[in-house]
């Protein structure tokens, strides 16, 4: 750590520091202005599993609306110890409505933990649409992963346990469980507290700057005394001598 503080002193890591978070900030407000967009503009028409490809919505919102169906032998449950307990990932693969045959494309997932299963479950019965060859057959809506609890080498380790074959366009949705409202409800609160700490760590970086800066001017002066100290003092100790010399 020493030796990063070295190489670049604290006033410059305060300074970036503030402009990443200026970046985060405005990354945010950007991303909560296409949720309202995405509000006003209503839901993309819905397609099947099989269609799932090129984005829908904004860029920095997607959106889907699919209708697909549930094999629920092909459930896969990962889990996972934690000091509270056991928490429990099952991942729900789903297939096109009108799949017939044996050969089973995955085209998406969903995956949820122990706390939400109960209104992921809630939210599965509200939005059944029927049964298919395989299972239920579901009308989804939400948005592609970003963040979650299942990576995806372990979706692709379950697919191959379960022998399955995933799209080339798969898409890991993350639904509106609770709502859609409640998930494109404002927050930004995020872009305040981005920002504000931004300003904050620039105005810092500033401040500490401006104290270096004196604390070396102080210590030049210091060093400046000294040496015109230390003269005068050879100065007083050679006439000195030479006084003494010349009595003698």
């Amino acid at each position: 750590m020493n030796w990063i503080l070295r190489l670049i002193p604290i006033p410059v890591l305060m300074l970036l520091g503030g402009l990443a978070c200026l970046a985060a900030a405005c990354a945010h407000a950007h991303y909560e202005w296409q949720k309202g967009l995405a509000l006003e503009a209503g839901l993309p028409d819905t397609i099947k599993a099989s269609e799932i490809g090129e984005s829908q919505g904004f860029p920095w919102y997607e959106e889907f609306a699919i209708t697909a169906q549930m094999d629920e032998d092909l459930t896969y449950v990962y889990w996972e110890d934690t000091p509270e307990g056991t928490i429990e990932y099952p991942v729900i693969f789903l297939f096109d409505p009108d799949h017939t045959g044996p050969v089973r494309e995955v085209f998406a997932a969903i995956a949820f933990n122990t706390y939400e299963e109960a209104a992921m479950t809630a939210y599965l019965d509200r939005v059944e649409q029927g049964e298919g060859e395989l299972g239920k057959i579901f009308r989804l809506v939400g948005t592609p992963a970003f963040l979650h609890d299942v990576t995806d080498e372990e979706i692709e380790w379950a697919a191959y346990d379960l022998g399955v074959t995933i799209s080339e366009n798969f898409l890991f949705l993350d639904p509106y469980y609770q709502g859609r409202g409640a998930r494109l409800e404002p927050q930004p609160m995020l872009t305040y507290i981005a920002g504000g700490l931004g300003v904050a760590l620039i105005w810092f970086a500033m401040i500490a700057q401006i104290i270096k800066r004196r604390f070396r001017r102080a210590a030049a002066e210091r060093e400046a005394l000294g040496q015109v100290a230390k003269k005068g003092m050879l100065a007083a100790g050679a006439a000195g001598v030479g006084a003494i010399l010349g009595s003698e």
